[in-house]
């Protein structure tokens, strides 16, 4: 099985996940991806400054990139995730 490494940029330099973790594909990957986007959302709790980019990066053991959910922006007025 390939493993997996998240790497996240928030506001500045890209934080890199040095364990990874061993899932069996693409989708496996960008689902991981999405669940721990959102634990680390919560996680923040209405922290993100107006204006600053967060994004999660996945790539697989080759380095090459895999699955990319969209970087979330912190919206002027109204807190990320708000509809």
């Amino acid at each position: 099985m390939p493993r997996h490494y998240f790497h996240v940029t928030h506001d500045g330099p890209r934080t890199d996940d040095v364990i990874g973790v061993e899932l069996p594909n693409r989708k496996a990957a960008f689902d991981e991806a999405t669940r721990t986007c959102g634990e680390m959302m919560k996680d923040i709790d209405g922290q993100l400054a107006v204006g600053t980019d967060w994004k999660m990066e996945v790539v697989d053991g080759s380095k090459a990139k895999r699955a990319r959910p969209q970087p979330v922006k912190a919206a002027r007025g109204r807190p990320v995730g708000a509809s």
